[in-house]
């Protein structure tokens, strides 16, 4: 089974120029080594949308022009970088939208084993920051697919079409349902309790997930080094465990600063983390 952090999939089969895997010179597996997509770490960690704050107009804590991006690392070695963009806004099926764009690619020396390159588009009301068209199109290795997520948000369906394979899905859910970029700019919207829980939809490819966090800390304090900044965040963390956690200032705008997830695994156990840092961002 697939998974997807950060868009990046580490083939454990893939070679260096001598002929040994770069995993196997960590003395990992050969077997499936998985990262998840950040983005997914965000949706993970993110908040509600059972909310009544779905059915209200919105003030986002963002404009156009805003950019983020960050360094992602496993064993302190950087491996990708991700990069955010509110792009303008446009007329999507009638209504105003942000369009949000997110790029994702593995740096050059994790390319020389498996290059990954997913780019995508998001298109989110202005007044609920919902979206209402998801665009994901994914290169990774010589895998390609473009999936176009079209959401119903009054009749609670997404129409799905996926050029792999040419298949089309009908999916019916409940409560309010994003994707796994609109996700991030949804959530930075809200303004938790300490050890309140929410449940949250996620339209990830042809699937609807769906997934419970807990706000943990209300004031957690973070450094980070590239910025030489410190930083006072909401931290959220998977209900069940640690293993997942997102880091989201508590002042007004409300930046996903710090991201992390074990999900490199060895024999079915997670060995490491992996993290993913804000090292620019522009407001």
């Amino acid at each position: 089974m697939k998974k997807y952090i950060m868009g990046i999939l580490i083939n454990p089969k893939g070679r260096s120029p001598s002929g040994h895997s770069v995993l196997e010179k960590q003395h990992l597996s050969n077997k499936m080594i998985v990262f998840q997509d950040a983005l997914i770490i965000i949706i993970i960690l993110s908040l509600s949308f059972n909310h009544l704050h779905a059915k209200k107009k919105i003030t986002a804590p963002f404009k156009v022009g805003e950019y983020l991006e960050y360094e992602v690392k496993l064993f302190n070695k950087t491996i990708a970088i991700q990069k955010v963009w509110v792009k303008g806004i446009v007329t999507m099926k009638g209504k105003k939208c942000y369009h949000i764009k997110a790029d994702i690619e593995t740096v050059k020396w994790v390319s020389m084993i498996y290059h990954l390159h997913d780019v995508f588009d998001e298109y989110i009301e202005i007044d609920t920051l919902l979206p209402i068209r998801i665009k994901a199109k994914k290169k990774e290795g010589s895998w390609t697919n473009t999936v176009i997520t079209d959401i119903d948000h009054k009749n609670k369906i997404a129409h799905i079409k996926m050029t792999r394979k040419n298949r089309k899905y009908t999916k019916k859910y409940n409560g309010e349902l994003v994707g796994i970029v609109s996700v991030l700019f949804y959530a930075r919207t809200f303004t938790p309790k300490k050890n309140e829980k929410y449940t949250i939809g996620i339209a990830i490819d042809h699937k609807i997930k769906y997934l419970t966090v807990v706000a943990k800390d209300i004031n957690a304090t973070i450094y980070l080094k590239k910025l030489n900044k410190k930083f006072r965040t909401y931290l959220y963390q998977q209900v069940g465990g640690k293993n997942v956690a997102l880091w989201i200032t508590n002042d007004k705008n409300r930046l996903p600063v710090k991201l992390r997830s074990v999900e490199l695994k060895f024999a079915g156990y997670g060995i490491t983390s992996i993290e993913a840092f804000l090292t620019k961002y522009k407001l």
